[in-house]
C-alpha cells in the first residue's frame, strides 16, 4: 500500500511507464512500415524488370525507420534502468518490477530478429540492384544511387553497432 510519501514516485513511475509503452507501440508501428514498405517495393520491382531501381528507396527508408525504431530501444532501456535504479528505492516493495522481471534466454533472438529486418531489407535490395544491373535492366544513375544506397546501410549498422549497450545522456 502506497504513502502519502510514496504518491510522489508512483505518479513519475505511472509517467514512465506511459512512456514506455507509447515508445514500444511507435516500435512495433515501424516494424509493420519497414516489413509493408519493403514488402510493396519488392513487389514493384518484381512486377516488371524496369521498376528494379524503386529498390533504391528501400535503403533510404530502412536507414531512417532502423534509427528510430533504435532510439526507441535505447530509451526504453534508460527509462527502466532509472525505475530501477532510482525510483525503485525510494518506494520498497511496490516498484521492483523491473529488478525482478524473469530473463527470458530467448529474449536477445527476438531483439536480433527485430533489429535484422532493417538492415536486411537494405542489403537484399541492394544485391537484388547489383545482379539487375549486371543483366543491363539499371541505367546508370541508378549505380550511383546504388552505391549511395550502399553507404548508407553501411554507415547505419556501423553507427548502431558502436552505441550497442551504450548509455544515454
Amino acid at each position: 500500500m502506497s504513502t502519502p510519501v510514496h504518491e510522489g514516485p508512483l505518479e513519475v513511475f505511472k509517467a514512465l511507464r506511459a512512456e514506455i509503452d507509447r515508445r514500444s507501440n511507435q516500435q512495433q508501428a515501424l516494424l509493420s512500415l519497414q516489413v509493408a514498405g519493403s514488402t510493396a517495393l519488392t513487389s514493384v520491382a518484381l512486377a516488371n524488370r524496369h521498376n528494379v531501381t524503386a529498390l533504391l528507396t528501400l535503403p533510404l527508408f530502412s536507414l531512417v525507420f532502423g534509427a528510430q525504431w533504435y532510439d526507441h530501444r535505447l530509451a526504453i532501456r534508460s527509462i527502466g534502468n532509472y525505475i530501477r535504479d532510482d525510483l525503485g528505492p525510494r518506494v520498497p516493495g511496490l516498484l521492483d518490477w523491473e529488478s525482478t522481471k524473469p530473463k527470458t534466454r530467448g529474449q536477445w533472438v527476438g531483439v536480433l530478429a527485430t533489429y535484422a529486418a532493417f538492415p536486411v531489407a537494405s542489403i537484399a535490395a541492394v544485391i537484388a540492384l547489383v545482379v539487375a544491373g549486371a543483366q543491363g535492366h539499371v541505367p546508370a544513375w541508378a549505380i550511383v544511387g546504388w552505391s549511395v544506397a550502399l553507404m548508407a546501410t553501411t554507415v547505419m549498422q556501423i553507427v548502431i553497432w558502436c552505441f550497442v549497450g551504450r548509455p544515454r545522456a
